[in-house]
């Protein structure tokens, strides 16, 4: 696992199968209570935006996802009785962008989008990101 500096906090790099994901989990620990980084993910994931976000990234990046579970979930998102945890939203669309192994992990293009909701983080661009981070595995930013 390789780690970062975002900001002053340091960021868990996991890589699955060839490809990088950014801990939600560290992100969110470094601007809020640890012991409610699970809290603050899970009332992230039930959010119209973020559902919204989510499974237009995975229509683009996966050939695989699950578009009818996506909108099931789509018209449920933002509703008082809407509950759902990143594992059910990986097992249930077949997601990618997402991974849940001891922590919650997202790919980049995730994070750079709702770092800001999640955890107060706010990037200008996508290029601004890895200036902001120190020794930072550069084919991250590619």
């Amino acid at each position: 696992m390789a780690r970062i500096t975002v900001q002053d906090a340091e960021i868990t790099i996991l890589n699955v199968d060839d490809q990088d994901y950014i801990s939600l989990t560290d992100m969110v620990n470094a601007r809020r209570d640890e012991a409610r980084a699970a809290d603050v993910i899970k009332n992230w994931i039930r959010s119209r935006s973020a559902i919204e976000f989510l499974g237009t990234w995975e229509m683009i990046h996966n050939p695989n996802f699950k578009v009818v579970e996506f909108d099931h979930f789509k018209m449920q998102a933002g509703l008082h009785t809407f509950v759902m945890s990143v594992s059910e939203w990986v097992t249930k669309t077949n997601a990618i962008g997402i991974v849940v192994k001891n922590g919650r992990y997202a790919k980049y293009g995730v994070v750079w989008n709702d770092g800001k909701r999640l955890a107060g983080y706010q990037f200008g661009s996508q290029r601004q990101y890895p200036r902001l981070c120190d020794n930072q595995p550069t084919h991250l930013f590619e």
